[in-house]
């Protein structure tokens, strides 16, 4: 299992790494300041979906939820409408940031993330 180092991100006391996996996707990994570490797994469907419909835009993590409630089945979105969405949303946006398809800047306590 090879996979590479996309990009490192630390939003508030978390730091996450967005790594490209080899037999497709991505992985997104976060490590709080505890020490405590969660990973995710990203499709690349999913990432090219949601891109699609936030070029040119600027979005929090939970606006970016809302649209992902609203996938198809081929965009391959593991999670339905509620709580699990809203934290998978930050992962796939991270992944957008990886791939230089996105920006993320703190305003005040959100962080947006401006697509292009």
């Amino acid at each position: 299992m090879t996979r590479i180092l996309l990009h490192e991100q630390t939003l508030r006391n978390t730091t996450y790494q967005v790594y490209k996996e080899a037999e497709g996707g991505f992985t997104v990994e976060s490590t709080d300041r505890k020490g405590a570490t969660h990973a995710q797994h990203v499709e690349e469907a999913t990432v090219e979906w949601l891109h699609e419909r936030l070029k040119m835009r600027r979005v929090n993590k939970d606006e970016a939820a809302e649209i992902l409630a609203g996938a198809p089945l081929s965009a391959r979105v593991p999670f339905g409408p509620g709580w699990r969405l809203n934290f998978f949303a930050q992962p796939v946006l991270l992944v957008l940031v990886a791939l230089r398809k996105a920006a993320v800047a703190q305003e005040g306590r959100s962080f947006l993330y401006t697509v292009y």
